[in-house]
């Protein structure tokens, strides 16, 4: 690419890519990031949340970026050669602490093995609260020989050392799939973290709950940890973004176009990058330097159909229904435009009153709201437990967080009549 010469647009819009070019667009989120640097100085962790898409992972990662060019560092054992600092998991499904260390451990170059101990009729006591694992690390050295480090609890103190002085960044994301047992093990390592490796840092990225869930288990560690949160983007926020990227690549864009681009993506910036991605890729194919209202159409079909053609199948299947009241799509509308993880009956009763303009009582939505956590039904919506197991009484939330934000979607582009529902359905039901 020549000095003077206009990047490609997917070098510019990145919607499933970090902004860490100098060609990716990118709108500071000041507030959340302010209190990122807040959090971090005063050696918290900070549990960063917002809806699916609103920009968590990137608006971390782009944090960090200083701190993943590679570097000289100290360990425990000696010198490390030139590595990054960060080391990033990017869910926590099926994540445990042994894996977490043994990552740790493996980026700053040691050799890992995992020994299980058990016993004749039972399992061994050594390890962590559900588990057998011994890690043993080792890092060899001609003067020394070989040293081992043997890890058995999440408090352990020679690998709090080793991250301390490897001022290593450990970054948690999707915290909101873990299980139950990585969660009760996570719990004495934030605590121990922070006491005995301040010089580094631990995020994690999930939902407003998580704070809530972890705080519930232990009470202790409201201290060590802090909220926040990342709002989806404001009006301003989307037109910086819209308007830096097409400058970039020297394309202009119709004022109503960019307004209804912005209506679209209801407040996610993933969205938006994916919209002007497509738009663009659509008016430099055809040799145009600038955007077409066809093209907005393009990009949001093929935000439904191709990106998101899942999700697509999902909520037309859960709305479905005989009859002009439509309640479960109503339900679903009412649930994605409230704040928060959680709804209430009264949330969803309110909403959907002031949907159809009428009062409706609680009984005529409680089936289609079953309906909705039902398989048949996609399990879409899902009742909320308290850390005891029991259920909470009259309070839903969405079983997969990235549904909020699509459904959000739907909502726009449908009530805009920028696609129509009838389309939405007949293009999924032709890609059976």
């Amino acid at each position: 690419m020549g000095i003077f010469s206009a990047p490609k647009a997917s070098q510019v819009f990145t919607p499933g890519d970090l902004p860490l070019k100098r060609t990716n667009v990118y709108v500071s989120r000041a507030e959340s990031e302010e209190k990122l640097r807040r959090g971090l100085d005063r050696n918290w962790c900070p549990i960063v949340h917002g809806d699916y898409g609103v920009g968590k992972t990137t608006m971390v990662r782009r944090y960090f970026r200083a701190e993943e060019r590679p570097g000289l560092f100290a360990t425990h054992f000696l010198r490390a050669p030139k590595r990054g600092r960060i080391v990033y998991f990017a869910s926590a499904d099926g994540l445990t602490m042994q894996k977490v260390f043994e990552s740790i451990l493996d980026h700053l170059q040691y050799r890992v093995d995992v020994e299980r101990t058990t016993t004749r009729g039972s399992e061994s006591a050594i390890g962590f609260a559900d588990s057998s694992v011994t890690l043993s690390a080792y890092r060899s050295n001609s003067k020394t020989g070989t040293s081992r480090l043997v890890v058995t609890a999440p408090t352990d103190e020679s690998v709090l050392r080793i991250i301390n002085r490897a001022k290593l960044t450990v970054i948690i994301d999707e915290l909101h799939r873990a299980s139950d047992s990585f969660r009760a093990d996570l719990v004495p390592f934030i605590k121990a973290s922070r006491v005995s490796a301040p010089r580094s840092n631990l995020v994690l990225i999930g939902t407003a709950s998580d704070a809530l869930t972890l705080v519930a288990s232990d009470p202790g560690i409201d201290r060590f940890v802090t909220d926040t949160p990342v709002s989806t983007m404001s009006g301003g926020e989307a037109r910086s973004l819209v308007d830096s990227g097409f400058h970039k690549l020297g394309i202009t864009v119709p004022e109503d176009i960019i307004l209804r681009a912005i209506q679209s993506a209801a407040g996610a910036p993933s969205t938006l990058q994916a919209l002007c991605l497509d738009m663009a890729d659509k008016a430099i194919s055809e040799g145009r330097r600038a955007v077409a209202p066809a093209d907005l159409t393009y990009a949001v079909k093929h935000f439904i159909q191709d990106r998101h053609g899942r999700m697509t199948r999902k909520y037309i299947e859960a709305i479905e229904t005989q009859g002009d009241k439509r309640y479960r799509k109503r339900i679903l509308h009412a649930i994605a435009s409230l704040e928060g993880d959680y709804a209430t009956m009264e949330d969803i009763r309110a909403s959907v009153s002031a949907q159809l303009n009428e009062d409706v009582q609680p009984g005529a939505i409680s089936g289609p709201l079953r309906d909705l956590k039902k398989p048949e039904y996609g399990s879409i919506l899902q009742d909320v437990n308290r850390d005891s197991g029991a259920r909470i009484q009259n309070v839903t939330s969405f079983t997969d967080p990235m549904m909020k934000s699509y459904v959000r979607f739907m909502d726009t582009i449908t009530s805009t009549n920028l696609v129509h529902e009838d389309e939405v359905r007949e293009a999924m039901a032709s890609r059976r």
